[in-house]
């Protein structure tokens, strides 16, 4: 990417080279020394998602980018908007994926704060509905929760083939 482009020029690039299945240009577009955090820094989060964490440089977020394939069959993936304030991106959007182990579909809307440098992608953080992708790859049991005073019970067994 040219060290000239603005930040929306190097996140749309970023965005239409992963649509377009480019990945090396995806991994060009990241400055070696990326910060690049799924979810949260949450270990929470982490057990039930254990790529939900922070990669550091492009080899671990190459390593995360085939872990996720191997995991997933993305059924859709779009941007609906970006906005930028200078080195300051925000991107919003939807996708749609299958879990490989449980056939189970999981959708949510997402977004992601980037921070260019230099037209580099210096950090990325992107947030997803982590509910839905922990369901979907969820094989048996149940959760119980303490809500308002009282006991819930998110069933278990999810239908296989369906939807989380």
């Amino acid at each position: 990417m040219p060290k000239e482009a603005t930040g929306r020029e190097v996140v749309t690039g970023f965005f239409d080279s992963f649509a377009a299945g480019n990945m090396d240009a995806v991994f060009g577009a990241l400055a070696p020394d990326i910060e690049y955090t799924v979810n949260s820094r949450n270990t929470v989060t982490r057990e039930a998602i254990p790529w939900s964490t922070t990669f550091r440089g492009t080899a671990e977020v190459q390593a995360f980018f085939a872990r996720l394939m191997a995991n997933f069959d993305v059924l859709a993936f779009r941007v609906d908007q970006l906005i930028a304030d200078g080195a300051d991106v925000a991107a919003f959007g939807y996708f749609q994926y299958r879990a490989k182990p449980t056939g189970l579909t999981c959708e949510t809307d997402w977004c992601a704060r980037f921070r260019v440098e230099n037209g580099w992608i210096r950090t990325y953080h992107f947030f997803e509905d982590s509910y839905a992708i922990a369901r979907a790859f969820r094989r048996s049991g149940h959760w119980e929760l303490a809500v308002d005073g009282g006991h819930q019970v998110v069933p278990g067994e999810p239908l296989r083939g369906g939807r989380a």
